[in-house]
Order: C-alpha cells, then sequence, then structure tokens
C-alpha cells in the first residue's frame, strides 16, 4: 500500500509539472509495490524503487523529451544575417538609438561595438538578439 501511495503521489506531482522526472520514479514505486505484494524485504524493495527508476530516467527521459519538445520554428527573419543594411536614424547603444532598413523592413538596431553609426551608413548585420539588429559599420575602402 506504501508504494501505491508513492506512485500515486508522484504521478500527480509529474501531472503538475510534466517534466519527465517524477514518472520514472512512479514507475519505479509501481514495480517495488508488486515486490512487495510478493512478499520481498522493505530493503529489496527500496533498492528495486532506486535502481528502476534510475533505469528508467536516464533511458526514458531523453526518448520523451525529443519526442515532445517544441520544435524551433525558423522564421524569415534569419535571413537578413549577413545582408546589408541601411542606417535610417543613427545607432548609438549608449542612447538605445538606432533604426536600420533591411530586407525591406524597418529594425532597431545596435552596434555590435558600440561605436555610433550616423544615418545613410550601410552596414551588414551581424545577428539578430531577440528583436534587433546587431550591426557592423562596413569598412570604406579608399576608391582612387
Amino acid at each position: 500500500m506504501f508504494w501505491l501511495i508513492v506512485s500515486l503521489g508522484l504521478f500527480i506531482i509529474e501531472g503538475a509539472t510534466v517534466q519527465f522526472i517524477c514518472l520514472w520514479f512512479a514507475a519505479g514505486s509501481l514495480l517495488a509495490g508488486i515486490a512487495a505484494y510478493m512478499g520481498a524485504p522493505f530493503l529489496l524493495q527500496l533498492l528495486i524503487f532506486l535502481v528502476s527508476s534510475v533505469a528508467a530516467l536516464i533511458i526514458g527521459r531523453p526518448l520523451l523529451l525529443k519526442r515532445f519538445s517544441p520544435r524551433q520554428q525558423a522564421t524569415n527573419a534569419d535571413r537578413v544575417i549577413g545582408q546589408l543594411g541601411m542606417v535610417l536614424e543613427e545607432v548609438d547603444n549608449l542612447k538605445q538609438t538606432g533604426r536600420v532598413s533591411a530586407n525591406g523592413l524597418e529594425w532597431t538596431a545596435r552596434s555590435e561595438y558600440d561605436e555610433i553609426i550616423p544615418a545613410n551608413t550601410t552596414v551588414v548585420i551581424l545577428r539578430i538578439d531577440g528583436v534587433k539588429l546587431i550591426v557592423q559599420k562596413i569598412k570604406q575602402e579608399a576608391v582612387h
């Protein structure tokens, strides 16, 4: 009866958390309950509970996480990385200002190296941080 109560409690906790941890210990307590029903001493029941729970956790959790974890959805926003953009509003990390036009859209922008980038400057988009583009001023070579 003890192991049945433990198992029920662990299933309830798993249902509330959905972390796929208590589930394995609940299954282990069911196995320990079967051992108790068959007359096994408490130390053997405890050993069955621990070994089966840890083994199930190590083997089963990764499989369930793989199956039930949400997949990362690629977005079209990633296409701007590596492209050129035009600064619409001066990029100044200290003042937290900066807007860049890239791929036909306006983005809030920040400078990679905290340099101030004036408006009408061409920049390269290095990455996206949240909803902000992280940009770097393009080095202009002298034309002779």
